[in-house]
């Protein structure tokens, strides 16, 4: 995948393995970007499962973090998990 969409990674895509995150500030250059995306791996062979895919959306989860317009942070859910983790008991 970083190979595949090299010119764009970091310009207005991140990927974590086969996880692709098209990111814009504005909904006309999202769609223009996404349609290279896609363009990109429709000539490689590749398809998208439907189920897995959100598009234009101003705020999602994404590898255990918020990502909105104005900032990324981590989920609340992974940080209360780590914080109510008992202590190891040690005898």
């Amino acid at each position: 995948m970083n190979e595949l969409l090299k010119p764009s990674l970091r310009k207005f895509v991140v990927v974590f393995f086969y996880d692709i995150l098209v990111y814009n500030s504005s909904l006309s250059q999202h769609v223009h970007q996404l349609e290279e995306v896609l363009s990109i791996l429709t000539k490689g062979s590749f398809f998208l499962r439907q189920s897995k895919c959100l598009f234009a959306c101003q705020t999602l989860l994404y590898l255990g973090h918020i990502v909105s317009d104005t900032r990324v942070a981590p989920d609340p859910s992974k940080i209360s998990a780590m914080v109510d983790w008992s202590l190891p008991c040690f005898t």
